[in-house]
């Protein structure tokens, strides 16, 4: 019986683990006026995120057809490194506002498109992972 993408993340959303932590903290970026006023980076952010909960390859051919366009080539296209610069723009300036106080961090390196996850040392995530 195949799963469904779907299926998988929703499996990891009903978790108590920290995945299901970093989708809640994806939701509640996308859900601000920065990323609400922007599909196709809430999108692009949406996708990585859930592309690394599910720990699948990240790859700017892969992005590039599911959010841009279905003959995306990277050699001629530059739609998904301008949309990553501007996303990680954007998570810079979603933490210095009203994410200041978010358990968890969300960034997308500079070389790359995998985000990485950091949990706030106050969160309880943080204390259960300490126990």
């Amino acid at each position: 019986m195949l799963t469904t993408r779907k299926e998988l993340l929703l499996g990891h959303r009903d978790s108590d683990g920290p995945t299901s932590a970093y989708l809640r903290a994806a939701d509640g970026i996308l859900s601000t006026p920065l990323f609400k006023n922007s599909a196709r980076k809430a999108k692009f952010l949406r996708f990585v995120v859930e592309e690394a909960v599910l720990n699948n390859d990240i790859k700017e051919v892969t992005i590039g057809i599911e959010i841009f366009r279905h003959d995306y080539d990277p050699a001629v296209h530059s739609d998904v490194r301008v949309a990553a610069r501007e996303v990680r723009k954007m998570l810079r300036k979603y933490y210095r506002s009203e994410g200041r106080n978010a358990e968890v961090l969300i960034t997308l390196p500079a070389k790359g498109y995998r985000p990485s996850f950091f949990i706030a040392e106050s969160s309880p995530l943080a204390r259960l992972a300490a126990d």
